[in-house]
């Protein structure tokens, strides 16, 4: 048995780190497998680096195993990004508990609102706070007034407890310390993931502070890819091209479009001169910039409302030699194919290599498509 970790990592640092050797303080020399987000992440944003360096880095932090989180669960919302997750450690089988960060250290507090917003009470707050043109996440907070709700870890661990509900995988709670999840500023020590992004976009970085916050691996890596850094601009011109050809019942059929946000989108498309100008022209007091991200990242991904909503696969990223003794028992506990090589499962495969593709597209210096057919599982003998 193995203790599962839906993850970013984007990228891995020292505050990941921090969570793997609390696991193993608590629980002994356990096996650790990960579910990371791929190409782009949960906010519709391109991850750093690809997701080949970032498996690499995570897997020399501490994780034995890591499996691709598919692509059509990572730009969704935060209960569907849970689901996803937790169903790929269900099918997976072997797995005994989901290990995860939140701002506050109480298991029974996080375990009663789950409760509460599954309970019929909560879904008609929920609801109306809906109907009144408030977000999801907005709307939850409104119906159950509580501070809880403004840390978006918590709100992230509260989905998974929903979600863990259905299955016999225990959750482990394992507080967020010194950085918050948003925090710009770069610390020495534990940082968020956000001020190492922030940090290196700068004309010159603070590289001490950077080793200090991840490691020299992640210092390497981020220097090698220094002047080819994803950006979403590098996509306005794909996107711009994929609303022109588009018309209002194409754009309905997309996951994400309803409410006539539509014409928003049509309408923004004609006025916006760049990627982040079109999102804020979209917004609005229920569709906040995430969500707006994730929207447009559908649009450019051709995901459809009716696309598969189920874990149809799991695909190797990287492992250790401990991994490799993990996916003996996976092979024979796992309801779902587990994924080596993508011959044989392209179809399952598509929209993945479709958004590694664009992420391709993010860089100043574009990738050769299909890197995806050239990269097998990272293996580190340790």
């Amino acid at each position: 048995m193995a203790i599962g970790i839906i993850a970013e990592y984007n990228p891995f640092h020292r505050g990941h780190r921090y969570q793997i050797t609390e696991i193993r303080r608590r629980f002994g020399d356990q096996s650790i497998v990960a579910a990371m987000s791929g190409s782009f992440t949960q906010r519709g944003e391109p991850a750093i680096l690809d997701k080949w360096i970032r498996a690499r880095l995570a897997i020399l932090g501490g994780v034995d195993l890591i499996f691709e989180l598919p692509t059509n669960f990572v730009i969704r919302s935060a209960q569907d990004f849970a689901r996803g997750g937790v169903e790929l450690f269900s099918k997976l089988g072997s797995i005994s508990n989901l290990a995860f960060g939140a701002e506050i250290d109480d298991l029974a507090t996080l375990e009663k609102i789950a409760r509460g917003i599954d309970s019929k009470s909560g879904q008609d707050r929920i609801r109306r706070g809906i109907e009144s043109g408030l977000s999801y996440a907005a709307a939850v907070d409104s119906a159950f007034e509580d501070q809880i709700f403004h840390q978006p870890n918590n709100l992230l661990a509260i989905e998974y407890l929903r979600s863990l509900k259905k299955t016999s995988i225990k959750p482990i709670l394992i507080p967020r310390i010194d950085a918050y999840y948003n925090e710009a500023n770069l610390r020495n020590g534990i940082s968020s993931a956000k001020s190492i992004r922030l940090e290196v976009t700068k004309k010159s970085p603070d590289w001490n502070k950077i080793e200090s916050a991840g490691d020299q691996n992640l210092v390497l890596e981020l220097q090698k890819s220094m002047k080819n850094f994803p950006n979403l601009e590098n996509l306005f011109r794909i996107l711009l091209a994929k609303l022109w050809t588009m018309d209002q019942n194409q754009l309905r059929r997309i996951r994400g479009v309803n409410e006539g946000i539509e014409n928003r989108i049509l309408q923004a498309s004609q006025k916006s001169s760049s990627y982040l100008d079109l999102i804020e022209r979209v917004r609005s007091k229920r569709y906040t910039r995430t969500r707006i991200a994730r929207i447009l990242l559908n649009i450019m991904l051709g995901i459809d409302r009716d696309r598969f909503d189920e874990i149809q696969y799991a695909r190797i990223l990287a492992f250790n030699q401990r991994g490799r003794k993990i996916l003996r028992d996976l092979k024979k506990s796992s309801s779902i194919p587990i994924i080596t090589k993508i011959s044989g499962h392209r179809e399952l495969l598509e929209l993945d290599i479709t958004a590694a593709n664009l992420w391709g597209l993010s860089l100043s210096k574009i990738l050769p498509p299909f890197q995806d057919f050239f990269n097998s599982p990272i293996y580190l003998e340790y």
